[in-house]
């Protein structure tokens, strides 16, 4: 599949990944009814995310999340679990796409372009 890892040692590297995150919306589920939980699980999910998660956060999720709050949709401070599992999601989506789609990605551009003057020196 397309969005899989291809190697063990990053499929290893998903399955740790995703467990990490899985814990975080398991936490955010168990405290889903304290004010401060989306921040908690905000924060947690931009470390999961870094770097990629930091700029959506910073240049996506903060002026949604402003914007929001100025029409009195306070979708962090909701009570229930809809709203942490929205940016749960958001965040997950960010960083999976990161560390498994476009760094490999990267990295097999990057292995080919340094292969490439090898090849010709014989």
């Amino acid at each position: 599949m397309l969005f899989l890892p291809r190697t063990t040692k990053f499929r290893v590297v998903l399955a740790l990944w995703l467990i990490a995150c899985v814990a975080v919306l398991v936490q955010s589920y168990i405290e889903r009814n304290t004010s401060e939980q989306g921040m908690v699980l905000s924060f947690f999910m931009i470390g999961l995310t870094f770097p990629s998660g930091y700029a959506f956060a910073l240049f996506v999720f903060a002026p949604i999340f402003k914007f929001l709050e100025a029409q009195e949709v306070h979708l962090l401070n909701e009570r229930g679990f809809t709203p942490l599992l929205l940016v749960w999601l958001l965040f997950g989506t960010v960083g999976y796409l990161q560390w498994f789609v476009l760094i490999p990605w990267l990295a097999r551009k990057l292995e080919r372009w340094f292969e490439q003057p090898r090849q010709h020196k014989h």
